[in-house]
């Protein structure tokens, strides 16, 4: 019994320093990488070697070890580290982003056929705040998503107008007010316009209203995404112009969809005018057939 004892401690610790040498490798492997790589790449769809370290690393590392990677001198292995900890649902992956956000390391990419060049910090930034990750991948926490946004808005580490995603949900806080209205003015970025309703100051009324557009699609969209943000009353006359036009041409519901989604931000008694027109409309349109 004593010999088998024995034996069993020797084959845990063998197993154990097996481990650890299979883990090492990988990170060494994933160091002397040159890229940072997605799970498929080239015309035939194949896993690179650096993906299949990720793949040993993501299975073997402890999530301290995990964590450590972050730190590591190589920035490849500080990337696939970030991403491990984002894919395993990591409780200090937030934490491990806010030590990221001044990674301005320039690495090659490589997803499917596509190869680029980025900054680490903006990889990280796309790992966490992806709109697709899976559920059991990390998640924002309570404020962590206003945390982010005003990271990668805010800090001078990333170009404000890349983030479409995070103008348009930026957190309506007096510190963000003034940056959002300058990108609006200064730029002809249309979500930066979009984030800028969301504030809800009368005194950039006459900003959203020379924008407003009735013909080309995007702005149309955008213009009801706005008003939907900002239902004020100076833009209901606006408003109904609109459905009278959309009623005599008699558009596609789409149109009509993003419009009634629009007015039915405002409250009971300014809806009920667009009832009635719309009412109106079709008892014209049946006499007629």
């Amino acid at each position: 019994m004593k010999h088998l004892f024995t034996l069993l401690v020797m084959l845990v610790m063998f197993t154990s320093c097996n481990q650890e040498e299979r883990l090492q490798n990988a990170i060494d492997g994933i160091g002397e990488a040159d890229a940072f790589m997605s799970d498929a790449v080239g015309f035939a769809g194949m896993k690179p070697d650096a993906y299949k370290h990720y793949e040993t690393v993501r299975k073997l590392a402890s999530p301290d070890q995990l964590q450590q990677l972050i730190n590591d001198d190589r920035p490849t292995v500080r990337i696939y580290g970030f991403q491990g900890m984002v894919e395993t649902n990591h409780s200090e992956t937030f934490t491990a982003f806010r030590t990221l956000v001044a990674d301005s390391t320039s690495l090659s990419t490589m997803r499917g056929c596509l190869m680029g060049s980025e900054r680490l910090n903006f990889l990280a930034a796309n790992l966490l705040g992806n709109d697709g990750l899976k559920r059991e991948h990390y998640q924002f926490k309570g404020r962590e998503r206003t945390v982010f946004d005003s990271l990668l808005l805010f800090s001078g580490y990333f170009p404000m107008r890349a983030w479409t995603s995070s103008l348009k949900t930026v957190a309506p806080v007096d510190q963000h007010y003034e940056p959002i209205k300058k990108l609006a003015h200064d730029s002809a970025s249309i979500t930066a316009r979009t984030g800028l309703a969301n504030f809800q100051r009368e005194i950039d009324l006459d900003f959203f209203r020379s924008g407003f557009s009735m013909n080309k699609e995007h702005r149309y969209n955008n213009t009801m995404d706005i008003i939907s943000r900002f239902p004020h009353t100076s833009f209901l006359p606006f408003l109904k112009k609109l459905q009278r036009k959309l009623l005599d041409a008699g558009v596609l519901s789409y149109d009509f969809d993003i419009l009634y989604l629009a007015i039915f931000q405002y409250p009971t008694e300014d809806i009920k005018p667009f009832l009635e027109v719309l009412d109106r409309h079709s008892d014209e349109v049946r006499d007629a057939v």
